[in-house]
Parts: structure tokens; C-alpha cells; sequence
């Protein structure tokens, strides 16, 4: 048998249309089609330059053979001389400035990956003719790099990018392919545990502690207050120290209004005379809270109270949350006593800024008008305040204060104690006897062997052999509540009682159910 040739079947490119609009862009394509055909072929090593043009014309198409025949050349003309004045046809003028402004707007866009807008680049670049044959490295580079840094989407990319120094086009390319991935790597770990962390939450949430028996002092719910209805109700005092001097510090608990005076001694008759002035102008108030300082607690201050017919509310002792509202005034009293300039102007304008949704600021809300400050305002800039709609948002937010606290330190109520409970004291480490509960909410005087002391029932935890004693007490309730008569069924109920009833056949007039005893158990028929 003889040697068999091998052949090789090569695609030709095919016809081009002129007809295009993006006839500039698909020329160069088709040209390096053809150059490639000619190669591989061997073609292109033909000597004859006609038959190099008769196999351009056959694969150009009709379009592409009237554009020849339109051509002016001489008669000893080439491919390369062909091809020339294709491009001069395809693309007759290069508009630079057009293109450049297109390139300088390039943007990567959101789902659009690193290597599509790194091509989208370098292709835009080319037709700018970035060329600087002076230039040590590659203007078009440089073009290239710059375009990548300003248009790129991700910003942590971005930021590597401008703190490297010596920043070129392949550690660019290199950087936000490595970002990029990260980030794609990133978001699949994270779609894969978002259903553990759901899960998480939910166990978290139905795992909550039941505190209502506990011995240990968790956070109890947050108090809700009654909102008051009118301004300067109830107002809230304290003591704030700047720069080592006192400043009596009064809030209106409905318009956060703020007054600040100066105190010259700590004295509750230097106390009591700059309330009055404050009283004079805004009028007294029904209800005035403070906290436990000597100043507030002695008995010149109380008298004060009885004669001006207000309430006064202390707050428990080593407890100031329960006066947070005083508390968050004299913060921002000694923001604007350090940081202003004027303090009377920055006092100035915290009354006339807003507090709420409906644009209301604190002078409005107490004065029903807009101080006049610095600042140009318009008569029409004035409003009616709708002190109803100013209400229901104050309710809203307390809801949701409430509601973000609760959850937030997964609050429960605590055990509540007994006259005579003996109660250990967190913070002065020893023990006491609960004497009785205080006016003030969820506080109790406990006696001591240093004498009487308030606190708010945080601190105090039930000692252990009170626990035991309460136990005896509840199996002695059960243990009577069993030697009822049989025509009578207990209910020992969750909330603290031992009810006996009748049973349906019994004949007894009295058919109500009678108080047996006092116990706390979970609820069980006997």
C-alpha cells in the first residue's frame, strides 16, 4: 500500500455584512479571521499578489466586493494595500476625543464579574490611541490601570488598589481577581449557614429563662411609666459637674425641654430657690423626680415638696437607670457646657431641634412656638403642634424601647418577697431583713445590722435558708390541701393559691370554692 496523505479541512471566514453599524468593530475580527485562514493554509507564502486578492474577494462577501470595485488603486497594488483601504473605509476617522470620553466613563455594574469589565477596558483602551513611544512604561497600561481603580465596584478592592505604591496593570488584574473570588467564596458560606443561624435564633428565643422562680438576680421588664398628658407634668432634676462646677439640670419628662442653673454650693437651700425660679416661669409640676443625693433626700427638700404641692419620686439607690431620662439630659448638658463656644447658644439651638418624626422640637412642644436663634427662619416655617399625633408617636417608641430591652437582656420578672424574707444585699455583701415594700416601684427598705437601707429588688437575693423555709411552707399548704373532704376537689394553681371546690354532686348551698392555703407550684389536680 502506498503512503496515504493526511488533509486538513480549515473554516473559512465567512461573507462580511457592511450594512452593520458595528461594521468598525467587526472588520478587525473578520481581518484576523482571514489572516489566520491564510497561515494555516500556507497561503499567505503565495507570491502572486493577485491570487492573494482573488481568495480576499471570494471570502468577503458581495458588500465587500462593490466597497472593492469603488476602491481607487493602481495596478500594481497588494493585499496589505487592500487591507489598507478597507480600514480607511471601515473606519474612516478615529473620533479620539469621543472615544476617550467613553473610556473615562467605563463603570463595572452590579453582576457584572471583574474579567468581563477587564476586557470591556483594555478593548475601549485600544481605540484611544494611548501610544507614548517617550514614556518608560506602557501609557496604555497606565490608562488601563487607572480605568480599573476608578471604575471597579467593589470598594475593598479599591482601597487595596490605592495603598499599594508601586501599583501595576498585573498586580491590579491580580488583586481583584483575588477579591472577587474571596467575595463569591464569602457569600456561599454565608447562604450555608444562614440556616443554622436562623435555627440558632429560634433556640435562643424559646430558651429564654424562666426567672419567676429563680433565687438569681436577672434583668426584670423594663417599668413602663404612664406617659404624662400636658408639659412640665412631671420633671426630672439632677446634678451635673463640669470643670468642677454644679449645674442644677432640669428636664421636662413630654418636651425634653432643658434648663440649666449654676450652683454656687450643693445646699438644698441653693437647690431649692434656683427650682423656684424655674418654677415661677413654667409653673409647678405634679410630679418631680430625682435620685438620692443629700441635696434632694433631706428633710428642707421634702418640706419644699409638701408646701409647692408636687410628688416627689426618688430613684432607688445604685440604680440610676430608673432615671434614665434626668440621666440623658445631663449628658447632653455637659456636651454643650465643653463643646460650644457659646453654651447658651448651643442650649439655644438643642431646644429648637427636632425630637420626633413630626419635626417638633422641645421649645414647640412646651411653648407651642420656635425660639428665635442665629439661624434665618420663615414665618411660614412655623407649625400648629398636633400634641394627639405627638402622643401616639411617644407611645410607639416607649412600645418599642420596652420591646428592644426585654429581648435584648432576655428580661423576666423576679421572685417577688415576703415581710420578714431574709435577703442577701449585692452590693454591700451582707444580709438583711425585708422590713417593707417602698412607695418608690420594685423597691423595699431592708433592715440591716448598720440600720435601714433602700434597694430595688436587683439587689437583693433570697438566702438559702429562706428558700428552704418557703419549701417546708408550700408541702404543709399540699399536705392540708390533700386531707380536704372527698366530695371536695383541689386545684393547686401556678399563681400562689390552694383552692378547694365542691364537687358536682355535692348538695351544699355554698357551691363557691374556699382558700385553703398559700403555695407556689406548678398547677396540678389533686
Amino acid at each position: 500500500m502506498g503512503d496515504e496523505k493526511s488533509f486538513h479541512v480549515y473554516s473559512a471566514p465567512g461573507p462580511l455584512v457592511f450594512k452593520k453599524s458595528d461594521l468598525k468593530c467587526m472588520w478587525p475580527r473578520w481581518k484576523q479571521k482571514f489572516d489566520i485562514y491564510m497561515k494555516a493554509t500556507g497561503k499567505d507564502k503565495v507570491v502572486e499578489e493577485d491570487i492573494k486578492i482573488a481568495i480576499f474577494l471570494n471570502f468577503i462577501g458581495d458588500d465587500g466586493l462593490d466597497v472593492y470595485n469603488n476602491l481607487k488603486l493602481n495596478e500594481k497594488k497588494t493585499l496589505a494595500d487592500v487591507l489598507k483601504s478597507f480600514d480607511e473605509f471601515c473606519d474612516p476617522v478615529k473620533h479620539e476625543c469621543m472615544e476617550t470620553f467613553a473610556f473615562n466613563q467605563l463603570q463595572q455594574v452590579e453582576g457584572q464579574d471583574f474579567q468581563s469589565f477587564l476586557n470591556q477596558v483594555i478593548k475601549q483602551a485600544k481605540l484611544c490611541n494611548f501610544e507614548c513611544t517617550s514614556c518608560k512604561s506602557s501609557y496604555l497600561d497606565r490608562m488601563t490601570k487607572d480605568r480599573l481603580v476608578i471604575g471597579i465596584l467593589d470598594s475593598t478592592a479599591r482601597q487595596e488598589l490605592l495603598r499599594m505604591k508601586d501599583l501595576t496593570l498585573e498586580k491590579a488584574k491580580e488583586i481583584c481577581l483575588s477579591v472577587e473570588s474571596s467575595m463569591i467564596n464569602k457569600s456561599k458560606i454565608e447562604a450555608k449557614s444562614s440556616e443554622v443561624g436562623d435555627n440558632i435564633d429560634l433556640l435562643q428565643h424559646r430558651r429564654q429563662p424562666d426567672n419567676t422562680g429563680s433565687n438569681m438576680t436577672y434583668n426584670r421588664y423594663q417599668k413602663r411609666n404612664r406617659a404624662p398628658n400636658n408639659a412640665w407634668e412631671r420633671v426630672g432634676i439632677d446634678i451635673a459637674e463640669v470643670n468642677k462646677k454644679q449645674y442644677l439640670v432640669l428636664v421636662d419628662y413630654y418636651s425634653s425641654y432643658i434648663e440649666v442653673l449654676r450652683l454656687n454650693s450643693m445646699r438644698s437651700s441653693e437647690v431649692i430657690d434656683k427650682c423656684k425660679a424655674v418654677f415661677a416661669r413654667f409653673g409647678i409640676p405634679l410630679e418631680v423626680r430625682t435620685d438620692n443625693g443629700p441635696c434632694f433626700s433631706s428633710n428642707e427638700f421634702l418640706t419644699f415638696a409638701k408646701n409647692y404641692g408636687f410628688q416627689l419620686i426618688t430613684s432607688s439607690p445604685r440604680y440610676s437607670q430608673s432615671n434614665g431620662r434626668v440621666e440623658n439630659a445631663v449628658k447632653s448638658v455637659k456636651n454643650i457646657l465643653t463643646k460650644c463656644d457659646d453654651p447658651f447658644l448651643g442650649l439655644l439651638a438643642y431646644r429648637n431641634s427636632a425630637i420626633c418624626a413630626d419635626g417638633y422640637s422641645p421649645a414647640e412642644l412646651l411653648m407651642g412656638r420656635r425660639l428665635r436663634d442665629t439661624l434665618p427662619c420663615l414665618l411660614e416655617d412655623r407649625q400648629v403642634v398636633d400634641h394627639d399625633g405627638y402622643k401616639v408617636w411617644c407611645e410607639q417608641k416607649v412600645k418599642k424601647q420596652i420591646t428592644n430591652y426585654n429581648e435584648r437582656h432576655s428580661a423576666s420578672d423576679l421572685k417577688p418577697l415576703a415581710l420578714n424574707d431574709r435577703v442577701w444585699i449585692v452590693d454591700l455583701k451582707r444580709y438583711g431583713i425585708v422590713k417593707r415594700e417602698s412607695g418608690e416601684p420594685r423597691s423595699f427598705v431592708v433592715d440591716t445590722s448598720s440600720g435601714e437601707v433602700r434597694r430595688n429588688r436587683k439587689f437583693l437575693i433570697l438566702a438559702p435558708d429562706q428558700m428552704s423555709s418557703n419549701n417546708n411552707k408550700q408541702q404543709v399548704m399540699i399536705n392540708q390541701a390533700s386531707n380536704a373532704p372527698q366530695d371536695v376537689k383541689v386545684l393547686v394553681l401556678e399563681s400562689s393559691y390552694v383552692l378547694a371546690q365542691p364537687n358536682e354532686g355535692n348538695d351544699d348551698d355554698d357551691d363557691e370554692a374556699f382558700f385553703i392555703g398559700y403555695v407556689v407550684t406548678h398547677s396540678h389536680l389533686m
